[in-house]
């Protein structure tokens, strides 16, 4: 039941028609941290970065929120394909003696 005592944030975007829409999944930074297993901490640091966009909401600095849609867009530019350039020392080392 944890989820009954959670805080409801709202955010708003603007459309390229110039309507407001409401975001109703917006989620905390404490929520953001679990979803990507980091600390709160870092939560903040990349959003101080400005790699992770957020809401302020409230007076002040306010409470952060970020939407679902800004935390799928930040993984996708995080995302990082293997190469067979960044091979491990050890697969590096098995190539060198096997396959030279």
């Amino acid at each position: 039941m944890e989820n009954r005592w959670r805080r409801s944030m709202l955010a708003w975007t603007l459309r390229d028609d110039g309507e407001l829409k409401e975001n109703r999944a917006v989620l905390t930074v404490r929520d953001v941290a679990r979803r990507l297993n980091v600390s709160a901490q870092n939560v903040f640091t990349l959003v101080e970065a400005g790699k992770l966009v957020c809401h302020r909401i409230g007076l002040g600095r306010g409470a952060i929120g970020i939407s679902e849609g800004d935390l799928a867009l930040f993984l996708e530019q995080a995302r990082q394909e293997p190469s067979k350039a960044s091979a491990s020392s050890w697969e590096r080392l098995i190539r060198h003696w096997f396959f030279a």
